[in-house]
């Protein structure tokens, strides 16, 4: 006579033991977040320019707010600019202020390329 194992409930399948990957995706977001990193204080690029080593570097202009002693309801802004490195931008001006930036830079660019090829085609037709 053979014994016979009892049926566990919940048997574990073959390969229980594989590592598997979560498979769950955080949302995405429509819209990049709009506030600034820097607490109590507002941010925005002014400027983008290429240092050493092709690396973007943009100015920022940081209004810092803060409170002032005769009401809550005023106040004061100190601002500052600074030099900031594209591996930290993000530390410095939300993530909808950049696309902002950038965006209008990419427009920029389009136009003054569109304004040159205008150019170019002019002085073309004026040497035939």
């Amino acid at each position: 006579m053979t014994t016979r194992k009892p049926r566990s409930k919940h048997p574990l399948p073959p390969d229980h033991h594989l590592y598997r990957p979560k498979t769950y995706i955080a949302p995405i977001n429509a819209t990049p977040a709009s506030s600034c990193p820097i607490p109590h204080a507002s941010s925005t690029i002014l400027l983008r320019y290429e240092r050493e080593h092709n690396r973007p570097t943009y100015r920022v202009r940081i209004a810092y707010n803060r409170h002032t002693s005769r009401s809550e309801d005023e106040e004061e802004e100190d601002e500052e600019v600074e030099e900031v490195d594209l591996s930290a931008i993000l530390n410095y001006v939300s993530p909808l202020e950049l696309e902002r930036f950038e965006n209008a830079e990419f427009k920029r660019e389009r136009e003054a390329a569109a304004v040159a090829e205008r150019e170019r085609l002019r002085e073309e037709e004026e040497k035939r």
